[in-house]
């Protein structure tokens, strides 16, 4: 059975080239073959063989045409790709600057808003999602923050200057520390978890080949563990994106997928009346979509309260500056009684604060215990990992190198006015 075919189409929600370049308000066609040259070098399609985004992937003289299914995905990584800080190809790490990071990044996370809602689910549950968003402000507030602290650095005197220092050094030499560690015993467990898997589908599979169940179904088992692994690995916001491009492009092109959407198409409000347009066969593609997937509405909302809780920032309220400001305020705008309604009601708040710091305290606390003794039945684990960590400081230290000019100077402008300054008295 074939779709209801518009223009050269397979499908009416489908989309062309046209099509595409009058949504994104692009005229130049040549524009668009050379940034989609440049796509596929970036992100690993090898289109001189096979050229998914076409409409016969085997003949290179066929039009382009996105499929619906995995159309926004592409849209929202290549919408922008010429706005990629390395879309040159010969720029170098050292000429980068963080505007070109963040412009890029928020660009990129606007585009994801244009997904479909059930696609962007699956977006914005993933770790790189997540911590994209919050490099997003993060980034240049840390910034700021690093050139207030040479500004302070400067300020305050040169007595008082060497002890923070010294107190600046070990916290940083603890905060790696602790990173590490919290990686590697990450690590620890995501190879314990893998390693027990395995042991159940080996098993699985075993008792199907005694039984004479279904080796498909073994298979395609296996497939899903390793597309969840695959899934997992994955850390950065554009490697998530082409992932799942890459995914929904294999998936469209499978026997199982085109049978389903022959029955689909009879249903298709554009198959049975004829009259509907595009923008309205995509809208009941996704809300096919959505009804199929099905995503409970509580997961919907857990997702958006850790989306809002990462853009608001919450770390902005916590400093020194944000607290005193606040006080300050709030004895000029309340009366007495206000006040003193407000501090209660502070306290309060920070008495919960605090009654669940000690819970959470009380369960890390017996997570560490648990650990501890995991390790005790292991001792090599613990040798392993103070092996592994000064090996860790080697490479660090090694690859530290090409970042020392820039430390240097940085640590240069706390010392420097202090110098001149004694020069011009």
């Amino acid at each position: 059975m074939k779709f209801l075919a518009k223009g050269n189409k397979d499908r009416s929600a489908d989309v062309t080239l046209k099509e595409y370049l009058q949504e994104v308000n692009q005229k130049s066609r040549s524009s668009f073959h050379t940034k989609f040259a440049r796509f596929c070098e970036m992100y690993g399609y090898d289109v001189s063989t096979e050229n998914p985004f076409k409409t016969d992937p085997s003949n290179p003289n066929t039009e382009f045409q996105f499929k619906w299914e995995w159309y926004p995905v592409f849209k929202a990584l290549f919408k922008d790709n010429d706005k990629h800080p390395f879309f040159q190809r010969n720029r170098q790490v050292e000429n980068i600057v963080l505007d070109e990071i963040t412009d890029y990044y928020s660009q990129l996370l606007n585009n994801i808003e244009e997904i479909p809602d059930y696609i962007q689910h699956e977006i914005k549950t993933h770790l790189a999602y997540q911590n994209t968003l919050k490099e997003r402000y993060v980034l240049s507030d840390i910034a700021q923050k690093l050139a207030e602290f040479i500004s302070a650095m400067q300020i305050i005197t040169q007595q008082e200057r060497p002890d923070l220092m010294v107190a600046i050094y070990k916290q940083l030499d603890e905060w790696i520390y602790n990173a590490f560690t919290n990686n590697y015993m990450l690590n620890l467990a995501k190879r314990q978890y893998k390693n027990e898997n395995e042991n159940i589908f080996k098993d699985m599979y075993l008792k199907s080949k005694q039984s004479g169940q279904s080796k498909e179904l073994i298979k395609q088992l296996f497939q899903e563990e390793d597309y969840l692994s695959q899934y997992q690995k994955v850390s950065d916001l554009n490697e998530l994106l082409n992932f799942l491009l890459k995914a929904k492009i294999i998936s469209t092109s499978s026997k199982d997928h085109k049978k389903s959407q022959e029955i689909v198409a009879v249903f298709s409000p554009n198959e049975s009346q004829g009259k509907y347009s595009p923008e309205d066969d995509r809208q009941w593609y996704d809300l096919m979509y959505e009804q199929l997937i099905n995503i409970p509405e509580e997961h919907k909302e857990h997702l958006s309260n850790i989306i809002n809780s990462i853009k608001r920032c919450k770390y902005r309220e916590l400093t020194a500056e944000s607290n005193i400001a606040r006080i300050l305020e709030s004895k000029v705008q309340f009366s007495r009684e206000e006040l003193d309604q407000e501090r209660r009601a502070a306290k309060e708040k920070r008495r919960q604060e605090l009654l669940d710091t000690i819970s959470y305290c009380k369960e890390e606390l017996e997570q560490l215990e648990q650990e501890d003794e995991f390790l005790q039945g292991d001792p090599e684990i613990i040798r392993a990992m103070q092996q592994d960590y000064l090996n860790f400081c080697a490479r660090v230290k090694e690859h530290s190198k090409k970042y020392d000019r820039a430390s240097s100077s940085f640590f240069a402008q706390l010392v420097a006015p202090n110098l001149k300054s004694n020069t011009e008295k």
